[in-house]
């Protein structure tokens, strides 16, 4: 279920949310700014908890976001929050 971007302005980690930029079946993606670093990153909340093939599929999805092709750069990159529904 969407939140229809009611997570906008509010801080998850070390990222405000700054605008719901996308949805899928299991997250919605906000743009996000780093609080101290003012960079940006796309942020996925969850809609609910993931499996360990959910986390596995979401790991992979992060590779092609690093310019590098190094997961563990995009993995810094990106946040990941999983809220109750």
């Amino acid at each position: 279920m969407s939140d229809n971007g009611e997570r906008e302005g509010q801080q998850l980690g070390n990222y405000r949310l700054t605008q719901l930029i996308g949805r899928g079946n299991f997250a919605d993606v906000y743009r996000g700014q780093h609080i101290h670093l003012n960079t940006q990153a796309a942020i996925k909340v969850l809609h609910g908890q993931l499996t360990d093939n959910d986390l596995a599929n979401f790991i992979h999805e992060l590779a092609p976001a690093s310019p590098t092709g190094n997961t563990s750069r995009a993995r810094n990159d990106s946040a990941l929050c999983a809220t109750n529904r």
